[in-house]
């Protein structure tokens, strides 16, 4: 058994398990995708295939995708080993209590 992506005009519309892809694409009757831990794909997220990569969905409207097609925050998350969370209204990492 593999996983596989739906992938319908570039979006990842579902993901299944089956025998093989062409089982995968026979029971969507659409492009399906294997993927892996390594290379997974996300209900929302995209598939690059000149890339032959899928890319997560855009957690926040300001992060940007870096040349390894992984969103960045425009301020990196502090480093001290406290537990943040991005205020996308503020743009900044807010301590979490």
């Amino acid at each position: 058994m593999a996983e596989f992506a739906v992938v319908e005009n570039g979006v990842v519309t579902n993901v299944i398990v089956a025998e093989s892809r062409a089982i995968a694409e026979e029971l969507t009757g659409k492009t399906c995708i294997e993927y892996t831990d390594a290379n997974p794909a996300e209900i929302g997220g995209t598939y690059d295939s000149s890339k032959s990569k899928f890319v997560g969905v855009q957690p926040f409207a300001s992060w940007v995708l870096n040349s390894n097609d992984v969103w960045q925050p425009p301020v990196a998350m502090p480093t001290d080993g406290k537990p943040y969370k991005w205020d996308e209204e503020t743009k900044v990492w807010v301590l979490l209590s």
